[in-house]
């Protein structure tokens, strides 16, 4: 069994033990397939610590390859420190270096706040491919009040009032297209930092994603989740367990990470693999990445 203070941690919050070899990572299948006969109540939820935003990004953008290839996801990508428009273009160039073209039809809802004291922009575009000569963007734009002075802490609740804004608008479009929803929320946990609601503001985005779950059975949720290695957001994976059907938590234990132009994630320390994008696999040894599959509370 995983032994030292993490085990322990997840034992007491969690209440389950992490197994001593833990299954591979991989997308759920099962979410990119809606078959009529068994509506699809799956959620599962990536919780990626990483302290650098170039590996972290680019592991954002590979997992959004993975789902943004399929027709059957509506997307919604929210970054605070990058225009989300990069990720976007980042996985549009691994999944042609994989062989996938995006579907001309798929929806991305884009959610930026780049630099600490920009205001948040809500976009909304149809990504189409190259050859495609449909119009390349649709945007609409929300532009909460700007943080300073004192109207910091109010600007706090206006700018996470922006971001469940969009989820929520990004999940109706998703139930009315009779596709899934993939969130991607790129350092969430910085936007709680810069107004000392950390805990607050991650426990809020991650439940305004629960209850859209539990809202529409028939839309399957799927989050990613960045966060800084020094944020502890065990509270609010707790608080999904509850809400959830499946969560899956991904862990970079304070290991460099640099981002390569061949599409692969190096991950320094100690015995590091490169991988592969197109694999979506996570398996660099157990100093260097943890994960952990929960059990449903009801279990």
């Amino acid at each position: 069994m995983v032994v030292g203070p993490e085990a322990s941690l997840w034992q007491d919050v969690l209440g389950w033990e992490a197994p001593s070899r833990p299954p591979p990572l991989g997308v759920d299948r099962r979410l990119r397939e809606r078959p009529e006969s068994a509506r699809l109540r799956g959620y599962r939820s990536y919780l990626i610590e990483d302290e650098r935003l170039a590996g972290g990004k680019l592991l954002a953008a590979q997992l959004l390859t993975e789902h943004w290839v399929s027709d059957a996801f509506v997307c919604a990508v929210a970054s605070l420190d990058d225009p989300p428009e990069e990720y976007v273009g980042l996985a549009r160039q691994l999944g042609a270096n994989a062989g996938f073209s995006p579907d001309s039809e798929t929806i991305v809802w884009l959610v930026s706040c780049s630099g600490w004291h920009d205001a948040c922009a809500g976009t909304k575009c149809s990504c189409s491919d190259a050859t495609s000569s449909k119009p390349e963007a649709r945007r609409e734009v929300l532009r909460p009040p700007q943080p300073s002075g004192d109207a910091a802490c109010s600007s706090a609740d206006a700018f996470l009032d922006a971001w469940q804004q969009i989820l929520r608008r990004a999940h109706a479009d998703a139930r009315d297209r009779r596709k899934n929803l993939f969130v991607l929320l790129d350092n969430a946990s910085t936007l709680g930092l810069l107004f000392g609601k950390s805990a607050a503001c991650a426990a809020a985005l991650l439940q305004t994603c629960a209850d859209l779950a539990a809202a529409e059975p028939d839309v399957a949720v799927c989050v990613v989740l960045l966060v800084h290695a020094d944020v502890e957001p065990t509270t609010a994976i707790a608080r999904l367990r509850f809400a959830c059907d499946t969560v899956l938590a991904v862990r970079a234990l304070r290991s460099g990470t640099s981002a390569h132009a061949d599409g692969t994630l190096q991950v320094c320390k100690g015995g590091a693999r490169a991988v592969a994008a197109s694999r979506f696999l996570f398996d660099i040894g157990e100093h260097s990445i943890r994960y952990w599959s929960l059990p449903r509370a009801s279990e």
